[in-house]
C-alpha cells in the first residue's frame, strides 16, 4: 500500500496517534520499570505501518515513541535515545522482512512466517539494549535491574510484533471478495466466538472453579485457535490470537490464569512467551490451510477452462471434484455429486457399471468408449481416457 501527497501525510500523523496510544496501554502495565513493558502493541504497529507505507514513514514512529516516552519517565535525552532505538527496530524489522519474508505478504507460505518471527528479533535486541543502557548510563534504573529490564523490554517487543502486526497486515493487503452469507456458516461463526470467549475466560478470568485455576490450562486454547486457523483462515486466525491475547493479559494482570503464581513482571513474561508460541504456530498452520486452498481454486480454475469433461475419483469412486464441461453436459454439479454415488448414477445398469469400474482399476491406458446417463436420465455416448489420479471423460 502506497500513499503520496496529502494523504501519506495524514496517514503517518494517524500512525503516530495509534502509536502513542498503544505506548501508553502498554506502559500501563509495566511493573520492573516505568520504561519497559512486557506489552508493548506498537512494535507491531510500527512495523506494519514500515511494510505498508515504505521505509520513509518512520518520522511517524519516531515522533510517537518520543511523545510516549517523554510523558512517561526520564529526560528529554533519554526519550530521544529511546526512539531511536524504537525506530531503528521498525527499520531493522521492515527490511528483513522486505528481503527475507515477502514484505507485506510474509503469511502467504509457511516459511515466510518463520523469516517473519526471525526478522523481529535483532531489532527487538537493538532497541531493547539502547534503551536498558539508556536508562541505566542516565541514572533512571539499577544496574542490577539492567538483565531484567532488557529481558522485559525485548520479549515485550518480539510478541507485540507476532500478535499486532499480522492482523494489520493481512486485513491490509487482503483482496476484496463478495460476501457469501449462509446460515451454517453463521452458526459456526457464532460457536467459534463463543468458544474462544468461553476458553478465554475459564483460564484467565476466573470462570473455572477455584480449585483449578491455578492448572496450567493455556494448552486449552490451542484447539479453537486450530479451529480458526484452518476454518476461517489467516485473518481471523491473527484476529482471534490478538483477542485471547487481550484476554489473557487482563486477567494476568488480576492475579487470574495459569501464570498468575508467580510475580506480576515474571507472569506477564511467561504470558508473552506462551503467546507469541501460539501466534507462530496457529499462523503457520493459518498459512499451510490458505496455501492448499488457493492451490485447489488454482486447479479448479484450470480444468474448469479445459473444454472436455473431467471427473476425478478417490479409490473408492467417491468424488474429488468436476470441471464446468461435466456439469453442462451431464447436469450433476460438484456439490451435488459427492453427496450421491455418481457412478451409480451415471451408469445404473449393474454389470456395465462393473465393467467401468474395473476398467477405472485396471488404470489401463487408451482411450474407452462408454455411454453415461445424464441427469435427466438421457444417455450420451462419451469417450474415456483413464488415469491413476483422475478419469476425465469426453
Amino acid at each position: 500500500m502506497r500513499v503520496s501527497g496529502s494523504s501519506r501525510w495524514m496517514v503517518m500523523a494517524a500512525v503516530t496517534v495509534v502509536y502513542v496510544l498503544s505506548g501508553k496501554l502498554g506502559l500501563h502495565f509495566a511493573s520492573v520499570h516505568a520504561s519497559a513493558t512486557a506489552v508493548w502493541p506498537p512494535t507491531g504497529i510500527a512495523l506494519a505501518a514500515l511494510l505498508l507505507l515504505g521505509p520513509r514513514a518512520w518520522p511517524a514512529v519516531a515522533i510517537g515513541a518520543f511523545v510516549v516516552n517523554a510523558t512517561t519517565a526520564g529526560s528529554v535525552a533519554t526519550s530521544v535515545a529511546i526512539a531511536v532505538g524504537n525506530t531503528l527496530e521498525a527499520l531493522i524489522g521492515a527490511r528483513l522482512v522486505e528481503r527475507r519474508a515477502g514484505g507485506p505478504r510474509a503469511f502467504d507460505r509457511p516459511r515466510d512466517v518463520f523469516a517473519f518471527a526471525g526478522a523481529v528479533l535483532p531489532g527487538a535486541a537493538v532497541t531493547a539494549s539502547i534503551g536498558t543502557a539508556t536508562l541505566a548510563l542516565a541514572g533512571y534504573a539499577a544496574r542490577g535491574d539492567s538483565a531484567m529490564i532488557w529481558l522485559t523490554w525485548a520479549l515485550g517487543d518480539v510478541a507485540g510484533a507476532l500478535l499486532v502486526a499480522p492482523p494489520i497486515l493481512l486485513w491490509a493487503t487482503a483482496e476484496r471478495q463478495p460476501w457469501r452469507p449462509g446460515l451454517a456458516r453463521a452458526a459456526e461463526t457464532g460457536a467459534l466466538l463463543c468458544t474462544v470467549i468461553v476458553i478465554g475466560g475459564v483460564i484467565w478470568e476466573g470462570v473455572a472453579p477455584v480449585s483449578v485455576r491455578q492448572y496450567p490450562l493455556a494448552f486449552v486454547a490451542i484447539p479453537p485457535l486450530l479451529w480458526v486457523a484452518y476454518r476461517f483462515g489467516r485473518h481471523a486466525a491473527a484476529g482471534g490470537l490478538l483477542a485471547l491475547a487481550a484476554i489473557a493479559v487482563h486477567g494476568t494482570l488480576r492475579g487470574l490464569g495459569p501464570f498468575a503464581a508467580v510475580p506480576l513482571h515474571h507472569s506477564l513474561l511467561v504470558l508473552q512467551a506462551f503467546m507469541g508460541t501460539m501466534a507462530l504456530m496457529i499462523l503457520v498452520v493459518a498459512s499451510l490451510a490458505w496455501s492448499r486452498a488457493r492451490e485447489t481454486s488454482l486447479l479448479q480454475t484450470i480444468i474448469d477452462r479445459i473444454p472436455v469433461m473431467i471427473t476425478m475419483y478417490q479409490p473408492d469412486t467417491r468424488v474429488l471434484r468436476l470441471n464446468h464441461e461435466f456439469t453442462r453436459v451431464t447436469g450433476w454439479s460438484a456439490e451435488e455429486a459427492r453427496r450421491i454415488d455418481l457412478m451409480e448414477r451415471c451408469y445404473p445398469d449393474p454389470a456395465y457399471r462393473a465393467r467401468v469400474r474395473a476398467y477405472m482399476d485396471s488404470l489401463a491406458d487408451g482411450w474407452r468408449d462408454l455411454v453415461m446417463t445424464t441427469r435427466t436420465g438421457e444417455r450420451v455416448e462419451t469417450a474415456c481416457w483413464n488415469t491413476a489420479t483422475a478419469h476425465p471423460v469426453n
